[in-house]
């Protein structure tokens, strides 16, 4: 029996068999949400990817809305790929680099935990994006995401004085972890991802994340 190691006091996650499909559905991004797994989400900021690098990475998700593919997760993260050296880099868009936005953030993701919907097990705020890896609890992926977008856009629209105007990107990335090792190579891209995009030399710098508690 495959299993993570605890984090944060939640039991292990057996990695045994075929996880339960909660719901599988196609949009500009293909979204599969499974019961038991650990699933790595990325939200990013509206316009941090430019119109023609979206339409770019959309046609190459066009093609996977069908998850039976044998090449599914191979291509699936290259499509992340895609997305992720844009928003690591871009300096168009960064709300999230704000103290108090990203400060809400932690503060809503810890909300949610308290009430049982979902079990936050690592996360990070970037100035564009935010990644969040998690076990789903009461709520599905679609619930749970639009609910949270929703109250999250509009507190940090106040704080940043902004109304009338989008916050976040209509969808987002998805991916559950097929196994142990996977989860810990996804929690350490969470950790690391200040250090690779050049905004500190040492993650424990960064004060926007999971680790050292000094968001919430």
């Amino acid at each position: 029996m495959q299993s993570a190691r605890p984090h944060d006091g939640y039991p292990p996650v057996v990695y045994d068999g075929q996880p339960q499909t909660r719901a599988f559905w196609g949009g500009n991004l293909p979204h599969w949400d499974v019961l038991g797994r650990p699933i790595f989400l990325t939200l990013h900021l509206r316009g941090a990817i430019p119109k023609e690098a979206m339409q770019r990475i959309r046609a190459d998700a066009a093609s996977l809305c069908h998850r039976g593919d044998r090449d599914y997760t191979r291509r699936l993260k290259l499509i992340f790929k895609q997305m992720e050296e844009w928003l690591d880099h871009t300096e168009r868009v960064q709300w999230l680099g704000n103290p108090e936005v990203a400060r809400m953030l932690g503060e809503a993701i810890a909300k949610r935990a308290a009430n049982g919907v979902w079990r936050p097990l690592h996360w990070v705020v970037m100035p564009s994006h935010l990644h969040i890896l998690y076990i789903g609890g009461q709520v599905g992926m679609r619930e749970l995401l639009t609910d949270f977008k929703r109250w999250t856009a509009r507190q940090a629209n106040q704080l940043l004085g902004r109304t009338g105007q989008r916050f976040w990107q209509d969808e987002w990335f998805d991916h559950w972890s097929r196994s142990a090792d996977e989860t810990d190579r996804i929690a350490h891209y969470i950790r690391q991802n200040p250090v690779r995009a050049g905004l500190v030399d040492d993650a424990e710098a960064w004060p926007y994340g999971s680790w050292g508690g000094r968001v919430l």
